[in-house]
């Protein structure tokens, strides 16, 4: 919401279009943002090493347990490469992170300027039981209603590359110490794409940067439900291939659904982006949980299942959206009235 307003103060004193404003402030603040996993990924590749007490045993089935085939359980205590780090390497990456979240607060609360919305003048201000209740009633909304599953995923996918393509493709396979080098790719990729989204957003649409993320991930999805990793095999570098495409898919997600819902919902944005990272969160949450106790098979075609649902119903919204507005421009400027 901060963003928000301040992209669409910016396009009013720059005399741009909000929508446009808005898609380059997110593009640029995203593209800030995943930059941090640069850092973080670098950090944690320095610190965690590799096991060098551990030797590989050649008969163990990479093929058969890692991939689209690994389970936490049983397999993943029989795999060597498969251990925690050291409790001194978690106390010192523990120790960068809150140390960086405090810096990260004192700079938000000393240096950053509060921003009012834009809002009428007899418009007051809501309570907080009147805002609870704006922001459940917002789900009665026909469109908000069918970007909930496209949202849902938004917070599934992210869990899945992040933590449960990482264990079952790269640490059963080549070892924790290889994961900040993976995920280096995936947040170098992220934070170009982001950027690169903004701008496109413009000139290419909204639904078209939706069907290519859409694609991409569709792909990914059964290119991980088909391959079989292999221990030091020719195939490695799809460790980075999938983690770099999902990156580009990711920043789509992320930037795009942002300015979405700033753009169609402008009259009730707050309660609109409340309810967006409501459903991100409980993405985020479920596939955590379930995470636990199904094999990556199974994470696999519940994404697939959960994005072929999601997709041709934000469909349904933006066609209806466009034929509800019926004109190229939308006046993002205007005072917000309930």
């Amino acid at each position: 919401m901060f963003l928000t307003t301040l992209a669409v103060n910016y396009g009013r004193h720059a005399d741009i279009d909000a929508d446009i404003a808005i898609s380059r402030f997110n593009g640029l603040f995203y593209a800030f943002f995943r930059s941090s996993r640069i850092w973080a990924s670098l950090v944690s590749s320095d610190l965690v090493a590799a096991p060098e007490d551990v030797v590989w045993n050649v008969s163990y089935p990479v093929n058969e347990t890692c991939g689209a085939s690994f389970c936490r359980f049983p397999i993943s205590s029989a795999n060597p490469l498969i251990r925690a780090p050291k409790e001194s390497e978690v106390t010192i990456l523990l120790s960068v992170y809150v140390g960086l979240s405090l810096m990260a607060i004192v700079v938000k609360v000393f240096f950053v300027d509060d921003v009012k919305p834009l809002v009428a003048d007899d418009q007051h201000q809501l309570t907080l039981t009147e805002t609870l209740t704006s922001t459940l009633n917002i789900h009665c909304h026909g469109c908000f209603g069918l970007l909930i599953p496209i949202i849902y995923y938004n917070g599934v996918e992210q869990v899945l590359i992040l933590d449960q393509f990482t264990q079952a493709f790269v640490t059963c396979e080549l070892g924790v110490g290889y994961l900040g080098y993976v995920m280096i790719t995936f947040a170098a990729v992220c934070t170009v794409s982001s950027f690169m989204m903004g701008q496109l957003e413009k000139c290419c649409g909204r639904m078209l940067l939706f069907l290519t993320a859409a694609i991409f991930d569709l792909a990914l999805l059964i290119l991980m439900l088909k391959w079989m990793p292999g221990a030091g095999t020719k195939d490695d570098w799809l460790l980075y291939f999938i983690p770099g495409l999902w990156a580009v898919s990711d920043s789509i997600w992320q930037t795009t659904l942002v300015s979405l819902i700033a753009v169609d919902f402008r009259y009730n944005r707050e309660e609109a982006f409340a309810a967006m990272r409501f459903w991100q969160i409980v993405g985020i949450t479920s596939a955590f949980v379930y995470g636990l106790y199904v094999c990556m098979r199974i994470k696999l075609y519940a994404a697939l299942v959960l994005l072929c649902t999601s997709m041709p119903l934000y469909l349904v919204m933006e066609l209806y959206m466009k034929h509800k507005m019926n004109r190229p421009y939308i006046d993002l400027y205007a005072p917000i009235i309930e």
